[in-house]
């Protein structure tokens, strides 16, 4: 369960991020999971690496240039896989 929050909150952090800086990066090829967080109004923040690891959102507006949280029950829930898991490694957001 706490990863599962973890997870949720890095994938908030990193919305928040995407609102804050304008134009979106491009996924590495080294990337595991890259949101663009530039959907219009959809259920889902589609990942944009091989690994599908897409997110579910839950009372998000997106507007194709970044997504508003509400600030209380805004989330983006992204499902566990393996590639996720970093173990001992090191990881960035």
């Amino acid at each position: 369960m706490r990863e599962a929050l973890v997870r949720t909150c890095l994938v908030g952090a990193v919305a928040a991020l995407g609102v804050l800086i304008p134009g979106a990066a491009l996924a590495s090829s080294t990337d595991h999971a890259h949101w663009t967080f530039d959907e219009v109004d959809s259920a889902t923040a589609f990942d944009s690496t091989s690994y599908g690891n897409d997110g579910i959102n839950h009372n998000i507006v997106g507007d194709g240039g970044g997504y508003t949280f509400n600030g209380t029950s805004s989330r983006v829930v992204v499902a566990d896989h393996e590639s996720l898991n970093p173990g001992a490694a090191d990881f960035s957001f």
